[in-house]
């Protein structure tokens, strides 16, 4: 093997290494309750985890204010009123460009978004 082909190997090999050191592993629950939604948990933002894609279970997942994640089953009762709550809230404070104070973590990844594309 000459000198070129194996520092190009090396080149390809911790260019490989690169890119896996830099992907993020998703965060998934491992249970999620099947019990009511606390009535007055802060909610600022919710995602769905879909088993399969990198998760073992369907869950719903809601985020508080504080940055606790609240993982429901998505047949629970009231997960659909809380995810209709956080839309209304997140409109809500879109409209009043989060300066209300119940807009107080309330969309921090879409706003990171639009700064973003607007540069």
């Amino acid at each position: 093997m000459t000198p070129h082909v194996f520092l190009g190997l090396v080149v390809i090999l911790v260019g490989c290494c690169t890119v896996s050191h830099g992907e993020t592993l998703p965060t998934c629950c491992l249970s999620a309750s099947g019990k009511e939604m606390p009535r007055r948990a802060p909610l600022v933002d919710y995602h769905r985890q879909v088993a399969g894609c990198g998760c073992r279970i369907d869950a719903i997942v809601f985020v508080c204010r504080g940055g606790v994640n609240l993982c429901m089953a998505t047949d629970a009762p009231r997960v659909r009123q809380a995810m209709r709550r956080v839309d209304r809230l997140k409109k809500f404070c879109q409209k009043k460009d989060y300066k209300d104070k119940r807009c107080l973590g309330v969309g921090r990844e879409w706003r990171r978004r639009s700064q973003q594309r607007r540069k």
